[in-house]
């Protein structure tokens, strides 16, 4: 895995992240209420963040 990604969160959620947008959703959220509204967004367009999301998807760049 690329250098340079934060550690695991310390709290027992779950968080999901769109590879396309770059929002990051608590998934506790979406279970109590339905809705996802988004916590935070990230760039998945450069950097370690880009680099791990190509190779979990395998993408050749």
């Amino acid at each position: 895995m690329p250098a340079g990604l934060a550690p695991w969160p310390e709290d027992e959620g779950l968080y999901t992240l769109c590879p396309s947008c770059g929002r990051v959703y608590y998934d506790a959220v979406i279970e109590e209420t339905g809705t996802a509204p988004f916590a935070l967004r990230i760039d998945v367009t450069a950097g370690p963040i880009a680099e791990a999301i190509r190779v979990h998807w395998d993408v050749n760049t």
